[in-house]
């Protein structure tokens, strides 16, 4: 039988089997959903719930489409949101009183858009902005006063804004975010008393932040499940903060639910399986008194399955159902109101064609009630995840606006959405085998589509072999043999070697892999580009090269310019990076991860001071001339070439590369004078930056340009910290490493290694040391006595080394951190800490270094504080200011713990008895007058001050309040305890007459 005839065989049988298989009686089935027309399901589609209605986005080839669609699926209205320029729908919110908040990106770069809809489609407002660096609007939340807050990704990898919106659309603040390597954020929550909730992925773990209402980053951390987690959705609770999404390994995928507290610490995790697919929940959803979960079980061929969990607020299962729906089926987005579920999913109608769909349940139906749901194998089980602080989010100033008004025209017109057709979801006896399901349609098909591909395949091939075997073929010489490279390779060399491998070109030379013919041996044979004139200094500048022998530079066996100018080294085989093989470091992924970028800079630099130690320089340092080894040990090769590329014969390109790596002094020499050993060191800087960034400090599109750049006095390079909080350690050797002028740099590179070992015990120390703080702090909160002053005394020496450590490694959000706590050990400078946190904080602003001078006079400020503590500390305590009229006492509080100082107590009716200390001087009045007005106060806001402090310490219930601190109009809260009176974090001030209560940073 002829391969036509086998084809045409084969496509008969398939058309068979596929009819006879849908043929097959079918159970009885109802409509389940309804899918809508023109809406691209590969898109992003969002819905939510305004009453009994559905609210769908989605988006189209003309725009956005914002619909609202009846309890029947009907279409009551749809509108569509146009401009001059693409818009790209991309956020859908309920707002108050039934309007609603959709928007997204200007298809074009310019910035975002926002618009705010009533309940029947009428517009409201609209605001589109441009921003310089805006990209993306990533998702948007609405507070319950209808303000609306907005993360927006900009085109600066892990960089963002947040924007603030009135309920009337004014913009109220744009706050600008850096971010560190890896970083993904993909929500915003807008939570009580302006603040706000931010997540994502930081590389494969989750990330979290929570930020105050003035953008301050009140706390970030991160969590991990092995081998790696994604984020898809958040919720907040009453008590805490829900992720949701899935946990992916090379062994399948499992969904993920995790409840964390309010100050960020884990309560539960739980991971999700599904027999035989992959499980991933997209949305989690508040029930009145459950979770339920909405996600996708996806199979084979892209074929998915509708997964809906309700769980207990542990997350332990309490019901679970399946819809499968025709092939193709995957969750895009959930909402919920009162027990009716509806699901956005993509779906097939016919075997061609996706559409959205959505699907409308009843949860409280579930299980009995719901004839077309089915049973399957899913099952939930604890999961260990670890936790760790990370300040993966910086408050970053920007030096321009970050949002500009745009006045650019938004359009809002009737679009026709019509229902395009049911779709039909397996029932529970349709699952059990006796009937036809799409999935077995489509295996048919599949199968049938295999056959026909490899019969069609199989005469493909032998009509391109001729109908010849392999080993006709191979006495044919038809097969790509290492010999084909002879054609590139010099003839007047392969006397001497064989080719087996042409590993490139570029702008100066041919390089290929060779084997020695007299002895066998591998080496790299390089073949430069260069005239008759430059030949004739080729031996003379590569001679060096010869007597260099190190474990970090590529060895030279052999140089000559007979019978053809050629160079052999030795052959490093590069490494394997994503299914690619990267021979040198400009082709490796950039930046590395820190530990991996110290590693390739002290192998680069550890090669550079042997060339140095005899006298020969580089001058034509760069990535691309770092070769790599399969165990990433970096070799630098091409000494002495950097001459002979300068010849007009190399492409400008390739000297372009070059002028990117240049230091000043080889662009201006008259200016900077001549190239010595300082010149590589400015090169390994460069390196060293690049690494670390992904970034070089200064680029141009031109020659004329990176010279300007390069050369120009008002230049500045943005110090590491720019790009990442956790690099600032090396900004004071970056400023070294890249300074303009030769005699400001490191004067060797064994100078610039020492200075990396000091920064790597700085941070040794510093963790040691505040393993000891937390150990200390430990001790104290059960010790009282001569042994709490001891502690105290060793507490304040342990947090000024401290704070010395972060100084000296310029990290300065570390160093105000350790500067708030010993604030609170020392009363008589208190001011000058509060000044130095003030001016850490305008440094941070304007990204100035800590230098020597700021770490002289904070080293004068500390020894200070330790003289104060230790007298106040061996003198026994602190003399009590006293005021005319009132008698300290002495009182023990939770009976045994320690002494306090108790100036008077009143009895507050429907709240019971408060002590009260009086630490201020100058303070004027009845204290029992100004305290009774100050729980007056309280009492009236107790609710809202509770749920603050609940979220800022994550404790579950409050301590009834019996202590108050009156000091510079200010009155700190204080709640009993078995060790005494514990201060828990705010504090109620008056301010131009008015009461108020904000964060206490004396904690």
């Amino acid at each position: 039988m002829t391969a036509a005839s086998k084809f045409k065989a084969s496509l008969i049988f398939s058309l068979i089997l596929t009819l006879l298989m849908a043929s097959l009686p079918q159970a009885a089935a109802e409509p389940w959903a309804k899918a809508y027309s023109n809406i691209d399901p590969e898109g992003t589609v969002s819905v939510e719930y305004i009453g009994n209605d559905i609210v769908l986005l989605g988006n189209t080839e003309q725009g956005v489409v914002v619909a609202r669609i009846g309890e029947n699926g009907e279409v009551v209205w749809s509108k569509l949101v146009e401009s001059k320029y693409s818009f790209i729908g991309k956020v859908l919110a309920r707002g108050p009183e039934g309007s609603i908040i959709a928007g997204g990106t200007v298809g074009d770069g310019r910035g975002v858009w926002i618009i705010k809809l009533d309940g029947n489609g009428n517009v409201e407002w609209t605001r589109v902005y441009a921003s310089p660096g805006g990209r993306d609007l990533v998702d948007a939340s609405v507070a319950d006063d209808g303000s609306v807050f907005g993360l927006i990704e900009l085109d600066t990898p892990w960089e963002y804004l947040i924007l603030k919106l009135d309920p009337s659309g004014n913009l109220e603040w744009v706050y600008r975010y850096r971010g560190v390597y890896d970083l993904k954020l993909l929500k915003v929550k807008a939570l009580e008393n302006g603040y706000i909730l931010l997540a994502g992925n930081k590389g494969k773990s989750l990330a979290v932040a929570m930020i105050s209402a003035g953008g301050v980053v009140m706390w970030g951390k991160v969590y991990g499940i092995y081998p790696g987690t994604k984020l898809a959705d958040v919720a907040r609770t009453d008590d805490g903060i829900i992720l949701a999404g899935s946990v992916e390994s090379d062994l399948g995928v499992k969904g993920l639910l995790v409840k964390l507290k309010p100050n960020g610490a884990v309560e539960f995790a739980r991971t999700y399986s599904h027999e035989g697919a992959k499980l991933s929940i997209e949305r989690v959803i508040l029930g009145a008194n459950d979770l339920v979960l909405v996600g996708t079980a996806t199979r084979i061929f892209d074929s998915g399955d509708v997964v809906v969990l309700v769980t207990d607020e542990t997350g332990e299962i309490r019901t679970h159902r399946i819809y499968t729906a025709p092939v193709g089926g995957r969750v895009l987005d959930a909402s919920l109101t009162g027990e009716t579920l509806t699901v956005a999913m993509r779906s097939y109608l016919n075997m061609d064609k996706p559409h959205v769909t959505l699907l409308t349940l009843d949860i409280g139906a579930m299980p009995k009630e719901c004839p077309m749901c089915r049973v399957s194998n899913i099952s939930g089980v604890q999961a260990s995840i670890s936790t760790s602080e990370n300040r993966f989010l910086q408050l970053d100033p920007p030096s321009v606006p970050p949002l500009i008004p745009d006045s650019t025209e938004v359009k809002v017109s009737e679009f026709s959405l019509a229902v395009v057709g049911s779709v039909i979801l397996e029932s529970e006896e349709a699952s059990t085998g006796k009937t036809t399901s799409w999935n077995m349609v489509l295996l048919a098909l599949g199968l049938s589509a295999v056959a026909v591909f490899g019969i069609f395949t199989l005469g493909r091939r032998k009509k391109k072999s001729g109908g010849k075997t392999k080993s006709q073929q191979k006495e044919d010489g038809t097969r790509n043999t290492p010999r084909d490279k002879s054609l590139l390779f010099p003839e007047e060399l392969l006397g001497k070697y064989e080719p087996l491998e042409f590993l490139g070109e570029g702008g100066f030379a041919k390089v290929f892999k060779v084997k020695r013919r007299e002895d066998g041996k591998v080496a790299a044979l390089k073949i430069p580009r260069i005239d008759e004139k430059t030949s004739k200094g080729f031996l003379k500048e590569v001679s060096a090269w010869l007597h260099l022998n190190h474990p970090n530079i590529v060895r030279l066996h052999d140089a000559d310019i007979l019978p053809v100018p050629y160079l052999e080294m030795e052959f490093v085989e590069g490494i394997e990076v994503n299914g690619t093989r990267v021979r040198d470091l400009g082709a490796y992924p950039k930046p590395v991860g820190e530990k991996r970028a110290l590693e390739l800079i002290r192998g680069i630099a550890s090669g550079l001071a042997h060339a140095h130690s005899k006298g020969i320089y580089h001058l034509d340092l760069k990535p691309e001339n770092v070769l790599l080894k399969g165990d990433m040990t970096p070799k630098i090769t091409d000494w002495g070439l950097a001459k002979i590329g300068a010849s007009p014969a190399v492409p400008t390109t390739a000297e372009s590369l070059t002028l990117l790596y240049s230091a000043p002094e080889q662009l201006n020499p008259g200016v900077h004078g001549g190239t010595d050993a300082r010149t590589d060191i400015y090169q390994l800087g460069l390196i060293f930056y690049e690494l670390l960034t992904g970034k070089l400090p200064y680029e141009g599109s031109s020659k004329t340009a990176i010279v300007a750049s390069l050369l120009g006095g008002s230049a500045k390079t943005l110090p590491p910290s720019h790009f990442s909080g956790a690099l600032a350690k090396y900004d004071g050797i970056f400023e070294k490493l890249l300074a303009k002028r030769k005699e400001d740099r490191y004067q060797s590179v064994e100078e610039f290694l020492h200075d990396l070992e000091l920064v790597e015990r700085l941070e040794k120390e510093k963790e040691a040391i505040e393993r000891e703080i937390e150990k200390t702090r430990t001790t104290m909160m059960t010790t009282s006595g001569e042994e709490l002053a001891r502690l105290k005394r060793r507490l304040t020496e342990q947090l000024s080394r401290n704070a010395l450590l972060h100084a000296q490694l310029n990290d300065k959000a570390g160093l105000i951190g350790a500067l708030e706590e010993l604030k609170g050990l020392s009363r008589e400078y208190k001011a000058e800490i509060e000044g130095a946190i003030e001016q850490l904080e305008l440094m941070m602003r304007e990204g100035i270094p800590i230098g020597k001078s700021t770490i002289d006079e904070l080293r004068v400020l500390l020894d200070r504080v330790k003289l104060e503590v230790e007298s106040e500390t061996v003198s026994g305590k602190r003399e009590p200011k006293r005021r005319a009229g009132i008698t300290p006492t002495i009182t023990t509080a939770g009976g045994g713990g320690r002494r306090q100082r108790v100036d008077g107590r009143i009895e507050v009716p429907g709240y019971g008895p408060v002590e009260y200390v009086v630490r201020d001087e100058e303070f004027e009045g009845d204290p029992k007058e100004t305290l009774g007005e100050m729980v007056e106060y309280y009492l009236k806001h107790r609710e809202e001050i509770d749920e603050m402090i609940k979220r800022e310490t994550g404790v579950s219930d409050v301590p009834r309040f019996t202590r108050f601190s009156i000091q510079k109009k200010e009155f700190r809260l204080y709640a009993e305890n078995v060790h005494g009176y514990r201060r828990l974090g705010f504090k109620i001030t008056r301010k131009r007459g008015k009461l108020s209560v904000i964060k206490d940073r004396k904690r």
